[in-house]
């Protein structure tokens, strides 16, 4: 009786994260991590409709990813992005993706940039 009342325990928690994560309150709490730093690292203004964390497999997808430059002009507008994150990078600190996904990009760029 004690370990089926452990297993529901773990398969209740790991449903209750991933209800969690999927939430408004943290899509807005990625949405203002994200952002800033991928405008620091574009030099563009960049916005985020939504953005998710999921658990099996890690990643982080935003939906609704746009680009645009200092005049308001659209560069790249993308419906989903994927970024498949590795684990053992987050404990020394650095990013690594394995695997970035990129659904119906539409890049709208000059030859000047």
């Amino acid at each position: 009786m004690k370990r089926l009342m452990s297993i529901f325990a773990v398969v209740f928690f790991i449903a209750l994260m991933f209800f969690l994560l999927r939430g408004p309150y943290l899509s807005n709490s990625i949405k203002k991590i994200i952002q800033p730093v991928l405008e620091n690292a574009i030099g563009e203004k960049v916005i985020i409709d939504k953005a998710v964390i999921n658990l099996f497999p890690f990643y982080i997808q935003m939906k609704g990813f746009k680009v645009f430059d200092k005049d308001g002009n659209k560069l790249l507008w993308v419906t989903r992005v994927r970024a498949y994150i590795d684990f053992s990078g987050l404990f020394s600190k650095q990013l690594r993706v394995n695997r970035l996904t990129v659904r119906e990009p539409d890049l709208t760029i000059g030859m000047e940039k």
